[in-house]
């Protein structure tokens, strides 16, 4: 998902991260803000 996204939408996203790891994957976290 990331490399497809540094080509196209951000080539300004690194190809490696914290501790040389590659940048290859993307997590999206969500939370529900309504009251259960």
């Amino acid at each position: 998902a990331v490399d497809e996204a540094r080509r196209t939408l951000k080539p300004d996203i690194p190809d490696l991260g914290y501790y040389k790891i590659p940048l290859r994957d993307e997590i999206e976290f969500e939370r529900d803000l309504e009251p259960a």
